[in-house]
């Protein structure tokens, strides 16, 4: 079965702090796709803090592979 390990080896009081701030630049990416809905740029039908959540975690995974690359590609790749 999978455990969770530590990926970083950071004191467990950034846990909270990097959550936050992950937490805070997700939601300026969910406001600017509120914003994008309210003049027609994006369907009423989307869900923007889901949107928001994917293209988050997306783009974190894209910035790590590209450390461990070495490489742009993958952030190539995510747009």
């Amino acid at each position: 079965m999978w455990q969770k390990k530590p990926l970083f080896y950071l004191p467990q009081s950034y846990d909270l702090l990097l959550n936050n701030i992950f937490a805070r630049w997700q939601g300026k990416f969910e406001q600017c796709f509120c914003e994008a809905q309210a003049v027609g740029e994006l369907s009423e039908q989307c869900d923007v803090k889901q949107l928001a959540f994917f293209f988050w975690i997306g783009w974190e995974e894209a910035v790590m592979r590209a450390k461990l690359q070495k490489s742009t590609e993958p952030l190539t790749a995510f747009f």
